[in-house]
Parts: structure tokens; C-alpha cells; sequence
């Protein structure tokens, strides 16, 4: 199903909604997309979804996670390798929080055995981004972070976070572009983006890395929104790229309208990550890593992060964790894991609207120890 019900079956599922006492659904809710997650209004919200054959991706996004209630996989005879048969030969992961885990840390190693995380971001206007995104590089467990920012940022985050090595970016664009272009050859990856603004300067940024850089790139926030007319830069790049767009930043990348990408996303993402061989992690309350052909459901996470900061916060640990030698998509699904468990865990505790990424980042040393 996709779409909208004809005004009978709406008709049809409001009378039930009112009355009904228990629903179970068969395979799928109607009403509900089964690989998007979306839903047509009037979907009726279910008790018990009994889904055929194996887990459909639908049921771990929104709202279909919610419409969906329990969930029971029933075998009705087909085949286990059937799925090889079809033209969408992507492999779907749906991963819970306790089946992932992070690498040991060997007792004899130093920093550099964690490797380096560069972090370019941050701006006189939006000095808060780069401040969370460090902060969550080093809570991560990079061994070195550098933060490569304007002199206002810089100083203004020091304070804070003392274990960063600061690199103050000059005005001037050619020098921009020469600084960067010498810190990336040093860097184990590179996060760019996080609140530099949308000028002329962030796109020199973004172009001067892809065009450097042989280790992991992260484009996050404005970054994206540059990259969007100029994406067909991608094609040149010697490096691993990773995009963590949110649903309007995926509509630009994209050129389509937002309504659209909430009804394809998986097909959009799937195209984009194909067309440019990279990493997309398309961020919403229940977010899709497609990369090399796989895709991960990870609906980790709780309303708490539903807030500024959060995504600034999750690019700074895919950061560290590239650094650290993990694989792009490993890093986003451990990173959405780590960020999401966190905030579940602290929504326990305190309210959703009450907890802030710096309260997340704060806590990130339970969740650790629990994916050790």
C-alpha cells in the first residue's frame, strides 16, 4: 500500500477505530506504506501486527511504528532465500541497541592509536555547533580532536573543552581553503558543516576537503545545504563520504519537495547513495543508514532529541568513531545507537523537554560502557 485510502475505505476504518475493541492486522496495517513507514490518514492503529515471513522496514519507522502495536513474525511457507529473487537486491537490517558493540580498547596504545578527528565548523553566528560537536568527538573516545574554526568560536569554546587542539581558520578565502587543505592530510576523518552558515566560505570548505582527503568525510547541516547545488563533486572524491541530512536538507540534496521525501525516502536515499557511492544517514524520529547497498532501521532514541544540537552532537560522533578505524555505516549505526540509548536512558530520569545535548554528551560514559 501507498497513498491515500478512496473515501470508502476511510469511512470503512474510522467506524472501526471508534468501535473496534481489539485490532489485529495481517502482515501490515492498512493503510500503511510497508517500506517507508508512512501511513494514509485514517490509518487505524493496531494491537497486534502479525507480519509474514520476516520484519518489514516499515514497522521500525514512523508513524507505522506506532500504528503497528505488538509485532509477531509468522512463517506462511516462503521460501527463506526468496528475497534473492527480487530487483532490489538491498539488504535490510532492522538492529536492536544490545546487539551492537564497541571495540575493545587495547591497554597498550596511545593517542595516536585512536586516531585524529577534524572537526571544521562553527561560525561568529553559530558557535554553539561546533562546541557540541567537539565535545562529543572527545567524549567518544578519538584520541585526538581538532576543532578548525574562526578565532570568535575558538575562543569561546576553550574554556570548555581544553582537550581540543584549536585551529583558528583566516578571513580570507584563499587561505581558508590552504589551512584546511594542510589539516585534512593529517586527520583519520573530517566532520564539516556543523554551524558554519550558508556562505560562499562553507561551500570553499566542503569542495577544499573532498577534493584532499583520502579518510572518512562527515557533511552535516550547512555543509549539505551548500553541497546541494554542487553535489556532482562527490564524483571526484578519493574518500569515504558520509551525508546526515535531516528531512529538509534530504529535499534539497534530493530537488524534491518535502511532502515527497516523507512519501520515498527509501527510494531517494537509495538513489543518492548509489548515484555518488556514500553513506546516508537520513535523520528523522526514526532514521535510515543506506550505504554500499545495506540499509539499518535505528529507531533509537526518544522526543528529547527533537531539539537544536542533536545533530551537531551525532556528527561529532561518527567523527571520533571514523577516527577511530570503524567503517561509515558501522559508525552511524553505533553512533545513532550511542546517541539514542543515551537519551532514551536520561528520559527515564528527567523529561524529554528538559534534556539538552550537553546532557546527552555528559552521560555518553554509561552507554559506552554498555557497548563494551
Amino acid at each position: 500500500f501507498h497513498g491515500q485510502f478512496r473515501n470508502s475505505e476511510g469511512e470503512l476504518f474510522e467506524r472501526l477505530s471508534k468501535n473496534a475493541k481489539l485490532a489485529i492486522a495481517c502482515d501490515m496495517p492498512s493503510g500503511v506504506d510497508s517500506l517507508s513507514g508512512s501511513a494514509a490518514a485514517g490509518t487505524l492503529k493496531c494491537d497486534i501486527t502479525v507480519t509474514f515471513h520476516a520484519k518489514k522496514l516499515g514497522t521500525e519507522l514512523y508513524p507505522a511504528r506506532e500504528l503497528c502495536g505488538k509485532i509477531i513474525v509468522r512463517d506462511i511457507g516462503i521460501p527463506k532465500n526468496w528475497e534473492n529473487e527480487l530487483n532490489d537486491k538491498t539488504q535490510i537490517f532492522l538492529p536492536k541497541p544490545d546487539e551492537l558493540r564497541l571495540k575493545p580498547r587495547p591497554a597498550h596504545s596511545h593517542k595516536g592509536t585512536f586516531g585524529t578527528a577534524l572537526i571544521i565548523a562553527g561560525s561568529r553566528e553559530y558557535i554553539g555547533a561546533a562546541a557540541v560537536c567537539s565535545r562529543a568527538a572527545l567524549r567518544t573516545g578519538a584520541g585526538i580532536v581538532r576543532l578548525a574554526s574562526c578565532e570568535t568560536a575558538a575562543c569561546a569554546i576553550a574554556n570548555g573543552a581544553p582537550e581540543c587542539v584549536y585551529d583558528i581558520l583566516p578571513e580570507d578565502i584563499a587561505e581558508h581553503e590552504k589551512v584546511i587543505s594542510e589539516l585534512v592530510k593529517k586527520a583519520d576523518s573530517v566532520v564539516v558543516g556543523c554551524g558554519m552558515g550558508n556562505s560562499e566560505k562553507t561551500l570553499s570548505a566542503v569542495k577544499t576537503v573532498i577534493k584532499n582527503a583520502v579518510c572518512p568525510v562527515i557533511i552535516d547541516a550547512d555543509g549539505i545545504n551548500q553541497l546541494a547545488a554542487h553535489i556532482d563533486i562527490l564524483k571526484d572524491k578519493s574518500c569515504d563520504v558520509v551525508l546526515t541530512p535531516h528531512i529538509g536538507e534530504l529535499a534539497r540534496l534530493c530537488g524534491a519537495e518535502v511532502k515527497d521525501v516523507l512519501q520515498n525516502r527509501y527510494a531517494l536515499c537509495k538513489e543518492l547513495s548509489e548515484k555518488y557511492s556514500a553513506t546516508i544517514l537520513s535523520k528523522d524520529s526514526s532514521s535510515m543508514i543506506f550505504s554500499y547497498g545495506k540499509v539499518y532501521a535505528c529507531s533509537f532514541g526518544s522526543s528529547a532529541l527533537a531539539k537544536g544540537g542533536s545533530g551537531d552532537m551525532l556528527a561529532g560522533v561518527i567523527g571520533s568513531l571514523c577516527a577511530q578505524g570503524y567503517p561509515p555505516e558501522e559508525a552511524c549505526l553505533l553512533a545513532c545507537a550511542i546517541v539514542g540509548y543515551t537519551a532514551a536512558e536520561l528520559s527515564r530520569e528527567l523529561s524529554p523537554s528538559y534534556i539538552t545535548a550537553t546532557d546527552i554528551i555528559g552521560h555518553f560514559g554509561k552507554t559506552l560502557a554498555a557497548f563494551e
